[in-house]
């Protein structure tokens, strides 16, 4: 399976897609900030976890620094089994404040109508959004959420027939 992190961040969604995909998948990355987008790629490959397996599945990711929406635009229709996105929170969790000094790195861009489209089109089976429980988001580009009792976020999926 291929599993493209459309707002990688700190690469921990994708160090666990990567995990799941094995030995056989792929997982790319896409970070905005250059600065954000080499360090992540430099930890990913250089960071010993202290389990094998952990440190395969950093190792593989592929970082690409640049802007979402034109990484997708040049992608081909049904070319990524599953797109992702992990947009910052419009809420703040609480819990999320070991980050917080990164914030000021992080790009705010949000979701458009435009982005949510080619995603679709670049998908070949999924676009999943991770966002705060509150987020207008879910509704907004038509996520069906997997609604999480006790949890600050929740998970959209649009599901490709």
């Amino acid at each position: 399976m291929s599993f493209l992190d459309c707002s990688l961040g700190l690469g921990s969604d994708s160090i666990v897609a990567s995990f799941i995909v094995g030995e056989s998948g792929s997982v790319t990355g896409i970070e905005a900030r250059p600065e954000l987008a080499y360090l992540v790629k430099t930890g990913l490959k250089e960071w010993d976890s202290g389990i094998e397996a952990i440190n395969k599945a950093m190792d593989k990711i592929e970082v690409l620094q640049g802007y979402s929406l034109e990484f997708l635009e040049a992608k081909e229709d049904n070319s990524v089994d599953c797109v992702y996105f992990d947009p910052m929170f419009d809420e703040s969790i609480l819990e999320s404040d070991g980050i917080r000094g990164l914030t000021h790195f992080a790009v705010y861009d949000g979701l458009s109508q435009e982005l949510i489209e080619h995603a679709y089109r670049v998908a070949r089976k999924r676009v999943v959004l991770k966002d705060h429980f509150r987020s207008s988001r879910f509704d907004d580009f038509g996520f069906e959420v997997y609604r999480r009792k006790t949890a600050k976020f929740h998970f959209g999926v649009i599901e490709k027939e």
